[in-house]
């Protein structure tokens, strides 16, 4: 009786987890880009659930790979007045930085428009430990000087500058 249990419960779960497979977002950038022209950014980012593994982490996930299909999405909602939304793509583009430093580069703005060098370029970063943060910091390092645009060149000062200002790091439980 409690083999057979325990099969119905291990058959529940395995099916459980291949229908959220099945059913993960099959979005594509042109897609996204394409609704936000029809509707407008608001009203597309309104409709985006931010749960986990839903739409909103499946495009963070894309942005942060540095895919640049995605990446070109960026500037049709940057302008809302979604402040996770915001953040979240500010911090995705950090990340992105190693993956693809010219993608970046090309949607982040000089001045002080969102997303702007400033905001990209100062590690914010909130869901790594120490060392990743070294490893993110020599990586991107490494990335924007190989680059030679000026936006890679500020985005380089801005990150030196951010990290020298920079008390010790502590961990936080």
């Amino acid at each position: 009786m409690k083999k057979n249990i325990f099969c119905i419960m291990a058959a529940a779960l395995t099916f459980s987890y291949s229908t959220l497979a099945a059913n993960a977002p099959q979005l594509t950038a042109k897609q996204f880009i394409d609704s936000v022209k029809k509707e407008g950014a608001q009203k597309v980012i309104a409709r985006i659930p931010d749960a986990d593994n839903g739409e909103w982490d499946y495009i963070m996930h894309n942005i942060t790979s540095g895919n640049d299909d995605w990446l070109k999405a960026v500037p049709w909602v940057s302008g809302t007045n979604s402040e996770a939304w915001h953040e979240d793509i500010i911090s995705a583009l950090a990340v992105a930085i190693p993956a693809n430093v010219e993608g970046v580069m090309s949607v982040i703005k000089s001045g002080d428009i969102a997303p702007s060098i400033n905001q990209v370029c100062s590690m914010p970063i909130y869901n790594k430990n120490i060392p990743q943060l070294n490893e993110y910091f020599v990586q991107a390092v490494q990335a924007l000087y190989k680059s030679h645009t000026p936006k890679a060149k500020k985005c380089l000062e801005q990150l030196v500058k951010t990290v020298g200002q920079a008390g010790p790091f502590k961990e936080v439980d």
